[in-house]
């Protein structure tokens, strides 16, 4: 591409990161990814690559990932919210990833995310402890959800876990 002076655009990049990642090279599509200066603040591109990581097993690469974020000031989306709790729960890590929904969350009082994660915890088979509801109810209070704060203190009375 680059002898024939045809330099790819942002929508070339994501494709070239997808298929790197699809066909498990992730070494590649991180020599590649680093190679986007100009671009390594897109969400959408940390996204693939941790993506990538967690489907290879690699949660190391993907808090790497999510460090390199916090250092760059790129906020993290629900889609990235997903793929590090997905990636943390697969290695067993339910507390950390309980973490990581407070860090994504309540900082930023987002209920819609908030009831996202939630959503798709329980669609994966992650049951919710009470730290998790915690973590929840505060996200719902901060947002001024009180709907959501009611609805999910009646889903633990429910479920054996008052709250404290």
């Amino acid at each position: 591409m680059y002898l024939k002076r045809i330099f790819p655009n942002y929508f070339a990049h994501r494709a070239i990161l997808l298929g790197l990642r699809k066909k498990g090279d992730i070494s590649e599509a991180r020599k590649y990814f680093d190679t986007l200066t100009t671009m390594t603040e897109d969400i959408v591109l940390y996204n693939i690559m941790m993506d990538g990581y967690v489907n290879l097993g690699n949660i190391n690469g993907m808090l790497e990932l999510l460090r390199e974020m916090k250092e760059k000031a790129v906020h993290p989306t629900h889609v990235t919210g997903t793929v590090v709790i997905k990636g943390l729960c697969q290695q067993g890590k339910l507390q950390e990833a309980v973490q990581v929904i407070e860090e994504i969350l309540c900082k930023r009082t987002l209920t819609t995310e908030a009831k996202y994660f939630f959503s798709m915890m329980l669609s994966d088979g992650i049951s919710p402890d009470q730290e998790l509801c915690k973590v929840m109810l505060n996200a719902f209070r901060r947002g001024g959800d009180s709907s959501s704060v009611f609805q999910l203190l009646a889903e633990m009375i429910k479920s054996g876990f008052p709250p404290d």
